[in-house]
Order: structure tokens, then C-alpha cells, then sequence
């Protein structure tokens, strides 16, 4: 299989005879999830470049390093499945120092998750390159915390992944999203360790999930800033995440009933909220023959296809999804432009004469050894 979600995990690790936190997070390497990676990137203090010794430096790799330059997120390297009779760890380590991924090819770490080989070596290598601790100060500062994930349960609502910033929080506090209204009191609040270890507490620099009985899904955004309801006021926001990439691709989806349009819409929205390169909105008029629908916008077949696995495994909606299309782009001589998301908007034979269609294409660089 092929990691489709950001997933989220805190541990303890012992380095040098001290304690230290650290909160890791695995991100998909699929161009049509590369949002997750520069939306966890804008997030961490540092990352962790891995490159198949036995294959070397692919596509992937050079764009989740840019990506990672961009948002000024320092990087080490480490080759895996050094084991394999194929692979070139030297070669591979020398690759990434002439590239500029890393200083000294000395430094790459080499490492095998079969043999265990070099597996000790990797948090300490990052807590030594990264780690940083908070001083009281910064936990004493009025609360603010980065909102990274959500995902929708169906007893206690929309659950939120949250980063501490600044301050502690506890179970009890009344918090408040600034991109909100009204203020919700925290009933639990903890780590993933994986699963969900409730500590009652978190201080600056953790990352945990917080349940406030969030029933709206849409009070949860990613990237939005959770403070004290009292401080909202006087609350700055946190260094946003980035935007989520536009849409290259679109697609309708209906119920096999025009009476379960309701359930439907609610199950898409819950699951867009796990998801916010998902673009949603409603049909602009019922179909003929398939009623209501809403209109979806995916950054690629594969992520239309993982949601779509996703929608009738989560939330059992047996829905249907028509066939994907590109936008294009009606340009009048005017200078007018119209954008056409669904083949419903295309212009009658008069109005297409009138202009010009565009459909995209690709301004590509190929990098060839």
C-alpha cells in the first residue's frame, strides 16, 4: 500500500540520559497528497529525508526537499534498505551531498528497517539536529495552539490535532477558534502514542488531540488558532499553514436516492475535514435524472479515487461519482473570463464563438542523470 494521510505520533526518547518528547509525522509521497506534505512541513521543526539506497535519488525525493526549503524546514538524510544486495549506500550518500540536501554525504545515516540496522541512530540524530526545549516563559504565555488535523467520530464529534505554540491547556479550559464563533470547554485532551493516551494536559511544544464536542465540522479548520475564549480578543494568530494547491481535476457526486442527498452531504463534509485539498461545493442545479449533487475538485485521479475508497469505507456512503474532467477557462473578447468546472456550465455555440476556450497544460522541466 502507499501512506494517502499525514498520521501523527508522539514518544519518548532517551538521548545523552535525558527524557525528550518528540512528536513525529508521516507524510504521503504521492504527488496528488503533496499537499499534506508542505501543510506538515509548515508545521515541524525539522525533517527527515529518506532515499532507497538500492534506488537512489527519485522525482519525490527532489520535490519534498523543495518543498521543505520553502518553508525553511531544516533537513537530514538517511539511506534505507541498506540491506539489499542492489543497494549503493555510498554512492546514494555522495548524490545527496552534491545536490545540496545535505553538508557532508559523512553525515547521511544509514539504516535498515529489516535488519535494524542504524535504527537507534535516527531520533538521536534528529533530537541532536532539531531539538529544542521550551522554557518556562513560553509555557506561561497566554495559550495559542495550531490546529494540524481533524477527523469527525461519531459520539464525541469533530476531534482536532492540535500543536501547542504557546502557553499549556487542560481539560476543563473554555477555548475558542478565531476563525469561529462561540467558545467550547475541552473534555479530553491528550497524545497520540499512537493511539490516544489521555494526559488531561498539554504544554507548549506538544501535539495532541483535543475533544470539545465540536458538532459542526467546520469549526475545526486546519491551520485556524485555538486560544482561551477570555484572550480571544487579544490573541494573534499562529503562522498560518499553507494553502491547500487549486483543484486540477473535478467530479459530481450524487446519491442513489435524491431523498438521501442530506446524508450524503454530511458524510462528504466530515471527511472533507480530514482532507482540505478537497474542494466542495454544491451543484449550482439538481441533474435530470440524478437530482442534487455536489460538485468535488481533487488535486489527481488517485486522490479522487482514494476519496472515493474512503467515503464508502468510513462513512458506508454508496454514492455515485460521475467521470472526472478538467476546468477550462472561457475568455471573451472582452477580457471576461468564466471558468467551466462541470460540462452543466459549458457556453451555448453563440457564447463559444464569441471567445476563446482554454484547457490547462503543463509547464514541465524534466531532469534527467
Amino acid at each position: 500500500g502507499i501512506t494517502v494521510k499525514a498520521v501523527t505520533a508522539s514518544l519518548v526518547v532517551d538521548v545523552d540520559g535525558a527524557p525528550w518528547l518528540v512528536n513525529l509525522v508521516d507524510t504521503p509521497g504521492h504527488a496528488d497528497f503533496a499537499h499534506e506534505v508542505s501543510r506538515s512541513l509548515g508545521a515541524c521543526d525539522g525533517a527527515l529525508l529518506l532515499v532507497d539506497a538500492a534506488q537512489g535519488i527519485e522525482a519525490q525525493t527532489a520535490k519534498v526537499a523543495a518543498a521543505a526549503r520553502a518553508a525553511g524546514c531544516p533537513v537530514i538524510c538517511a539511506c534505507s534498505k541498506v540491506d539489499l544486495p542492489t543497494a549503493d549506500y555510498v554512492e546514494t550518500a555522495l548524490d545527496l551531498a552534491a545536490r545540496g540536501f545535505c553538508d557532508d554525504p559523512e553525515e547521511v545515516l544509514a539504516v535498515s528497517a529489516k535488519t535494524g540496522e542504524g535504527i537507534d541512530d535516527v531520533l538521536p540524530a534528529v533530537i541532536r539536529a532539531f531539538g529544542g526545549r521550551h522554557d518556562d516563559a513560553v509555557r506561561a504565555a497566554p495559550l495559542r495552539c495550531r490546529v494540524l488535523d481533524a477527523r469527525y467520530d461519531a459520539t464525541r464529534g469533530a476531534i482536532a490535532v492540535v500543536q501547542v505554540v504557546d502557553g499549556s491547556i487542560k481539560e476543563g479550559d473554555r477555548v475558542a477558534f478565531l476563525g469561529g464563533a462561540g467558545d467550547h470547554a475541552v473534555q479530553e485532551i491528550g497524545l497520540l502514542a499512537p493511539a490516544p493516551l489521555r494526559t488531561k494536559w498539554l504544554p507548549a511544544g506538544c501535539v495532541g488531540y483535543l475533544v470539545a464536542g465540536l458538532r459542526d465540522v467546520r469549526e475545526a479548520r486546519i491551520g485556524d488558532t485555538l486560544c482561551l475564549a477570555t484572550q480571544r480578543d487579544a490573541t494573534e494568530p499562529v503562522d498560518p499553514l499553507p494553502e491547500a494547491a487549486a483543484p486540477g481535476l473535478y467530479a459530481s457526486v450524487f446519491p442513489p436516492d435524491g431523498a438521501a442527498f442530506e446524508d450524503m452531504e454530511r458524510a462528504v463534509n466530515r471527511l472533507a475535514l480530514n482532507d482540505a485539498a478537497v474542494s466542495v461545493q454544491k451543484e449550482a442545479k439538481p441533474r435530470a435524472a440524478l437530482g442534487p449533487g455536489l460538485r468535488l475538485g481533487f488535486l489527481g485521479l488517485l486522490h479522487l479515487d482514494v476519496f472515493r475508497q474512503r467515503l464508502r469505507d468510513e462513512f458506508g456512503a454508496d454514492v455515485l461519482f460521475t467521470a472526472p474532467h478538467v476546468p477550462y477557462k472561457l475568455r471573451h473578447r472582452d477580457g471576461a473570463e468564466i471558468w467551466i468546472e462541470a460540462m452543466d456550465d459549458w457556453p451555448d455555440v453563440a457564447s463559444a464563438k464569441d471567445g476563446t476556450i482554454l484547457e490547462p497544460v503543463v509547464d514541465l522541466q524534466v531532469a534527467a542523470p
